[in-house]
């Protein structure tokens, strides 16, 4: 239990110089010298759960200005950065928490993956929130394939508007429209952002997965069982689901919450 306590001193923001070396020596000896303990003893990660802790290091570390960056300024190979970031073995807690002042995300978080990237920082600092843009496209026509999403960048925006706006922004990511049936709302080319939290049936535009093809639909329920997907440019013929026979093809990725558009 003294551990996290220890560890929780240094969530909520950056360490400063004065008490880094003091606060990560004290995480050594609290997590590591009892009875010559070391990070390999500590009990075995499920696969899943390492792989999302990989997930939020890689981001982290991009933060912090790349793998390279936080190889060179804490000594630690390459290779071991990937593996970690893959979710293939895990870092020591003083090599965590190094990563996380790098990159100024909050520590529990980082670990456990609970609460907010920023941890309880001031909403009013003004600082970025990077939502990442995934390398999907969503087809405003006849669907896109489904592959497994990477992330190709991460697009900054003030925290502080994202949780007014959306609430959880780690929740937010960043598609391009492909086709026009949605024009005259959306166009070809256009980036857009969606909220995998909201999955809940009404007004707006969603992106959906049907057979792991993607496409941005309006969701009307016409009757009980029944949800039609429907375009905003009229050449494009409803698509009827049913929602009990089709529930292995069809599935809600997130509603549309903002969209980017060139004025010129």
């Amino acid at each position: 239990m003294r551990r996290w306590r220890i560890a929780a001193t240094i969530s909520s923001g950056s360490l400063c110089p004065v008490g880094k070396e003091k606060a990560f020596s004290m995480i050594r000896e609290t997590v590591f010298s009892k009875s010559g303990t070391s990070a390999s003893d500590f009990p075995e990660i499920r696969k899943d759960a390492l792989r999302e802790f990989g997930a939020r290091l890689d981001r982290t570390m991009t933060l912090a200005g790349g793998k390279k960056a936080v190889a060179e300024r804490t000594g630690t190979s390459l290779s071991a950065l990937y593996r970690y970031a893959n979710g293939e073995a895990s870092p020591s807690v003083v090599l965590t928490a190094e990563i996380a002042e790098m990159g100024e995300v909050d520590l529990h978080w980082l670990l456990t993956g609970a609460g907010t990237m920023e941890g309880d920082s001031d909403p009013e600092s003004g600082k970025f929130f990077p939502v990442p843009r995934i390398e999907l496209e969503a087809a405003a026509g006849d669907g896109r394939v489904v592959d497994r999403p990477e992330v190709m960048e991460e697009l900054a925006f003030r925290a502080d508007w994202l949780r007014s706006k959306f609430g959880d922004p780690s929740k937010l990511e960043v598609l391009t429209v492909r086709g026009d049936s949605q024009e005259p709302l959306l166009h070809d080319g256009q980036i857009i952002m969606i909220h995998r939290g909201l999955t809940a049936i009404d007004e707006g535009l969603f992106v959906v997965s049907i057979d792991d093809m993607l496409l941005i639909k309006r969701l009307q329920l016409t009757r009980p069982g029944q949800l039609q997907l429907k375009s905003a440019n009229e050449s494009y013929d409803p698509i009827v689901i049913d929602l009990k026979a089709d529930a292995d093809a069809f599935r809600i990725i997130g509603k549309v919450v903002w969209t980017a558009r060139t004025l010129i």
